[in-house]
C-alpha cells in the first residue's frame, strides 16, 4: 500500500497534476489509498461504500479548492497552478454540482443498503442524513458566499457551525449503533421509539418478507449477554415472525451475533443464534467457506435457519440446514441451558430442527461450513424452441 501511494504521488508530481480532470481525480485517489491503508492497519475489512464516499468527498473538497484558487487569483491563477488555465469557473461549478449530488446520494444509499442494515442491526442510519446535508450546504455557503475554501482542513477546523454539525453527526451515529437499549420501546440501535409510522416504515421486526402483514407489537431487543429470542431478523414467508397474540412481546436477537470460534481444518463454526447469513458470507466467503445450505435470502439468522430447518436449491442432494448442524444450545421453558445434537439429547435436537422455536430459545449453534473455490458459480444455459421438447428432455 505504501508503494502504491508513493507511485501515485510521484506520478502526480511529474505528470498527472498537469492533466485536466486527472489532477483532481489523483488527489481523491490519494485519500482512498490512505483510507484503505488505515483499514488494513487496524485489521478491518474495507467496505466498498467507504471507498465510494471517500473518493466523492475528496473530489468535493479538491474541486472546491480549485474553484477558490481560480476565483481569488483570477488572471494569476495559471501562474500559481498551470492546470487552472484548462478550467473555467462555469466548468468547475458544474463539476462541484455533480459531485455534491453524488456524495449525498451515495451516503443515503449506504445508510439504507441491506449490507449496512445487516452489519449494524438498525434501519435508523438514514436519520443522520440531515447532518451530512447541512455539512455540505454549509461548506458550499462558505465557498460561494464567503469566498473561502482555499484550505479545506483549516475551514473544517475553524468554522464553528461545521464543527458542531460534525460532533452531532458522530454522536448520532454512536447512539444509533452502540447506544443503550431502552426496553420494549427501544428497538433500534439504542434510539427510543419514534412512533408508529417509523416502526411501520422499518417493518418493526415483525413482518412477512412481502410486507403483507405487520404487527404493532412491542419488541425487546436482546443485549449481547442475553439469550436470543425467537424473532431473529423478524422476517418470514408466513406469519412466523408475528406474535402469538395482539400486543404480545417478541424478542429480537440481532445483537447476539458473535462468532465464538471457527476451525479452519474442519469448517466448524460456533456462533450465537443472532448471527445473520449475510455476516457469515461477508466474513467467510473471502476465506473460501460457504454455508452448505442457504435459503432464498441472506437476511436471516442462524437461529431462524435452525428453527425453520430451511432448505435451498440443493435440497434434493444435500437436504436441509439441519443436516449440517452439530450442536444447538437451548434455553428451555424452565430456564435451563441444554446442549443437544445428533449424538446428545437427540430427540430434543430433532424436535428443534424445524420446531419453530417451540422447544426453547436457541442461544448458539455449531454448524459445518463447506469449502468453496470462489464466490462465483458455473452456469450452463440451454434453450428450447418449444416447451414440449424441454419436457421430453427432462423426462
Amino acid at each position: 500500500m505504501a508503494t502504491a501511494y508513493a507511485v501515485l504521488l510521484t506520478a502526480y508530481s511529474v505528470w498527472l497534476k498537469h492533466v485536466v480532470i486527472l489532477d483532481v481525480l489523483t488527489v481523491a485517489a490519494g485519500f482512498v489509498l490512505r483510507a484503505v491503508a488505515g483499514a488494513a492497519a487496524i485489521g478491518v475489512e474495507i467496505s466498498g461504500w467507504l471507498v465510494i464516499c471517500t473518493i466523492l468527498i475528496a473530489l468535493f473538497l479538491a474541486l472546491g479548492k480549485r474553484r477558490h484558487e481560480y476565483r481569488t487569483l483570477k488572471g494569476d491563477a495559471a501562474a500559481h497552478r498551470p492546470i487552472l488555465a484548462e478550467y473555467s469557473e462555469g466548468f468547475l461549478d458544474q463539476m462541484v454540482a455533480v459531485v455534491t449530488a453524488s456524495t449525498v446520494t451515495a451516503y443515503a444509499l449506504y445508510t439504507m443498503s441491506p449490507e449496512t442494515v445487516a452489519k449494524f442491526h438498525t434501519r435508523l442510519l438514514p436519520v443522520t442524513l440531515p447532518f451530512v446535508l447541512y455539512g455540505i450546504f454549509r461548506y458550499l455557503y462558505l465557498l460561494y458566499r464567503r469566498e473561502m475554501g482555499g484550505n479545506p482542513s483549516d475551514l473544517m477546523l475553524n468554522d464553528r457551525a461545521l464543527l458542531v454539525n460534525t460532533v452531532l453527526w458522530m454522536i448520532a451515529l454512536l447512539v444509533i449503533i452502540y447506544g443503550p437499549q431502552w426496553g420494549p420501546r427501544g428497538s433500534s440501535g439504542g434510539v427510543a421509539d419514534v412512533g408508529r409510522w417509523w416502526r411501520r416504515w422499518r417493518a418493526g421486526g415483525a413482518t412477512r418478507w412481502g410486507a403483507g402483514a405487520w404487527s404493532d407489537r412491542s419488541t425487546w431487543r436482546c443485549p449481547r449477554t442475553a439469550s436470543p429470542g425467537a424473532a431473529r431478523l423478524g422476517r418470514a414467508y408466513g406469519d412466523a415472525a408475528l406474535p402469538a397474540r395482539p400486543g404480545g412481546l417478541v424478542l429480537e436477537s440481532t445483537r447476539a451475533d458473535r462468532i465464538r470460534s471457527f476451525e479452519p481444518a474442519t469448517g466448524r463454526l460456533h456462533c450465537e443464534a443472532g448471527l445473520s447469513l449475510a455476516e457469515i458470507l461477508r466474513v467467510f466467503v473471502p476465506r473460501g467457506w460457504f454455508p452448505p445450505v442457504t435459503p432464498g435470502t441472506k437476511f436471516v439468522t442462524v437461529g431462524a435457519c435452525v428453527a425453520c430447518d430451511v432448505h435451498g436449491k440443493n435440497h434434493h442432494r444435500d437436504g436441509s440446514f439441519g443436516n449440517f448442524v452439530d450442536r444447538v444450545t437451548l434455553r428451555t421453558a424452565d430456564g435451563r441451558l441444554v446442549e443437544c445434537g445428533p449424538d446428545r439429547e437427540r430427540e430434543l435436537f430433532l424436535a428443534t430442527l424445524g420446531g419453530m422455536g417451540l422447544t426453547g430459545l436457541i442461544v448458539d449453534v455449531t454448524l459445518r461450513l463447506r469449502r468453496v473455490e470462489s464466490p462465483w458459480i458455473v452456469l450452463e444455459t440451454q434453450g428450447w424452441r418449444a416447451s414440449t421438447r424441454c419436457w421430453r428432455a427432462c423426462g
